[in-house]
């Protein structure tokens, strides 16, 4: 979905048993309130939220790491700060962060990386971190 400045969206809306694979929210439109629902999207693959639509609290984080297919993340580096110091998302594999919040939540987020995302890349000096920014 996507929309300008002002529109908002929520999961709750959505068909509760859709068999989603992929949902992109882009544009400017924000969550009405908050991600919840979202969870219960199991079969959800790929997830990429625009800037607006990143978490912005730990209950939206919440909903995210109980989708347990997910592989590919799209959030914004600023929503890091809400994410919980323990919390892992062990599936996902590919991760892109969005956004304008500066260098200083783009650094944030990526000294986070290892322990949040396991899978994202091994700690060995041949690889690199799979992850890219908008």
């Amino acid at each position: 979905m996507s929309g300008p400045a002002g529109m908002t969206w929520s999961p709750q809306l959505l068909p509760s048993h859709a068999p989603l694979s992929v949902l992109m929210v882009t544009g400017a439109v924000a969550p009405a309130a908050g991600l919840g629902g979202l969870g219960a999207f199991s079969t959800l693959r790929e997830l990429r939220l625009n800037a607006a639509s990143s978490p912005s609290c730990e209950a939206d984080w919440r909903e995210i790491r109980g989708l347990r297919s997910l592989v590919h993340l799209t959030v914004s580096a600023a929503s890091f700060a809400f994410l919980p110091a323990v919390a892992t998302l062990p599936t996902v594999t590919a991760l892109t962060l969005v956004g304008t919040e500066g260098d200083g939540a783009m650094s944030e987020a990526i000294e986070r990386l290892g322990a949040v995302f396991p899978r994202l890349a091994a700690w060995d000096d041949a690889q690199e971190w799979d992850f890219s920014t908008d």
